[in-house]
């Protein structure tokens, strides 16, 4: 079971065990599959290819008449836009409650969810949705995940939040619980993995900017303009394809505008799956609404 098809559990609880929403919910899309190991390979940029990525560069300024943000550019200042914004103070036996948009891989279902976490994980939560253009709402328990939902102790710094991406282990398992060892992702995959996976959660603002800046320091990193987020938004995104000869990837989508962070989008095998976050408040238990 892929990531994709462990989202499409989660946003339709009806075709799969239902305790799978909970710890799942907020890393469906940092599992990618596993994959044999692969070498790092060196690439040398001879005088002729930099002219002609030069001469291109030339021609996107001509074109727009403006130079287009690179990765780094975009991820810097989203994190000026995190920075700024205010943060959520939360007590370990609340909740952090989340009102999305996601699409279900499979058949490209557009779903409204409210989803409940434990700030500490050692609670259960509760996941509601409804279907686009239906009022009927759904719900399931979702079971503790032992995981946190509320970061409040991630670095600040960003080369110590660089460091931390890249030392800091998550499991990434399929649905039969076969796991890959870090040493058998690239490094700086696993680490914008590792960085995606805790954007599941809250993120403090501080935490959040400064882990923006240090995934701008991760090589390999692409722009795309005009993705659409699972609401229907323009967004910009900024991915780090994994590499192998399907061409999956993992993006970041943000506000072309103010930068903000908005969602992501996943695509493995195929198959794409996207969110769009439209709040994220504290509550005091499963069920209760800001």
């Amino acid at each position: 079971m892929s990531a994709l098809d462990q989202l499409g559990i989660m946003l339709d609880p009806g075709h799969g065990p239902a305790d799978h929403i909970g710890h799942d919910l907020r890393r469906a899309f940092s599992q990618p599959p596993r994959r044999a190991p692969r070498r790092n390979v060196r690439r040398l940029v001879t005088a002729g290819a930099l002219a002609t990525m030069l001469a291109a560069a030339v021609l996107v300024v001509q074109a727009t008449g403006q130079p287009q943000a690179g990765a780094a550019d975009v991820l810097n200042r989203a994190a000026a836009a995190a920075g700024r914004e205010p943060e959520l103070a939360a007590r370990p036996d609340q909740f952090v409650f989340s009102e999305w948009w996601g699409v279900v891989p499979d058949n490209q279902q557009v779903r409204y969810l409210r989803t409940w976490t434990s700030v500490d994980g050692r609670r259960p939560g509760e996941l509601r949705y409804r279907v686009k253009g239906s009022t009927e709402w759904h719900a399931e328990p979702t079971p503790a995940s032992g995981r946190p939902a509320y970061h409040d102790d991630l670095p600040t710094d960003p080369d110590a939040m660089l460091h931390f991406l890249y030392t800091h282990d998550i499991p990434i398992c399929d649905g039969n619980n076969s796991c890959v060892p870090r040493g058998l992702e690239p490094a700086e995959n696993m680490a914008f993995h590792v960085a995606g996976d805790l954007l599941r959660g809250y993120v403090t603002p501080k935490a959040r900017a400064a882990l923006f800046q240090a995934a701008a320091k991760i090589p390999g990193t692409e722009v795309e303009r005009d993705v659409l987020d699972a609401a229907g938004r323009s967004t910009i995104g900024v991915r780090l394809p994994d590499g192998d000869e399907r061409g999956d990837w993992t993006e970041l989508l943000f506000d072309p505008k103010t930068y903000r962070y908005l969602g992501f989008r996943m695509s493995t095998g195929g198959k794409i799956g996207v969110t769009a976050i439209e709040r994220v408040s504290i509550t005091d238990r499963p069920g209760q609404l800001p």
